[in-house]
């Protein structure tokens, strides 16, 4: 990258992350923590993730039921801790599950001049597409088949998914079949070791 682009990247960012994503997200309905916008739609938690290339302003969409977090809490018996903590901890906390990772594209942009207009363009293509995954999206089940169905499968979500719907049995096998293989869940406690043996507790004093 020539000292030129840098400088142009540079000015772009600034405009597009500091200058203009916290009003023009705000126009749309969304909240914004750490730079992170976010919209409540009933029982689901959408983040938009906005990022600066060179001559590109990128925005990846994702989504979670908050009944995961509340859920993954409880399991991961980290309950107390995390009602004390703001709505925002759902967002930006180190203890949450995994959103589902549901669009990622490009807006071309070539100046920062033109920063407010094209995050006003990216952001209603972002509203359009949230009110479609919206209907499309509506129970823990159809989040499962959706974190079932995308390789690498995030074995963890589709426990807390099970929990969620009562289906103690189904979580507690997937997790005795993930530590029987050596495979880690992606959080872990001094005390108590990796999450899925949490989950593996947990479910056995619900069965």
């Amino acid at each position: 990258m020539t000292r030129e682009e840098m400088k142009s990247l540079r000015e772009l960012k600034k405009a597009v992350e500091k200058d203009f994503l916290k009003p023009v997200s705000k126009r749309h309905g969304y909240k914004i923590i750490s730079g992170i916008p976010y919209q409540i739609r009933g029982e689901w938690l959408y983040t938009v993730f906005v990022s600066t290339l060179l001559n590109e302003i990128r925005m990846v969409i994702n989504v979670k039921p908050i009944a995961l977090d509340n859920t993954f809490w409880e399991v991961f018996e980290m309950k107390e801790e995390a009602e004390k903590q703001p709505f925002s901890f759902h967002v930006i906390g180190a203890f949450v599950p995994y959103s589902f990772w549901l669009e990622d594209w490009r807006e071309p942009i070539v100046s920062a001049e033109q920063a407010e207009v094209v995050l006003e363009l990216a952001f209603t293509e972002a509203d359009e597409k949230i009110a479609a995954y919206c209907e499309e999206i509506k129970t823990i089940p159809d989040y499962k088949k959706l974190v079932q169905n995308h390789e690498p499968v995030n074995h963890l979500n589709c426990m807390l998914c099970d929990i969620v719907m009562g289906d103690y049995g189904s979580a507690m096998a997937k997790a005795e079949e993930e530590l029987s293989q050596n495979h880690h869940g992606g959080f872990a406690s001094v005390e108590g070791g990796d999450i899925y043996e949490y989950v593996q507790r947990y479910c056995a004093k619900k069965l």
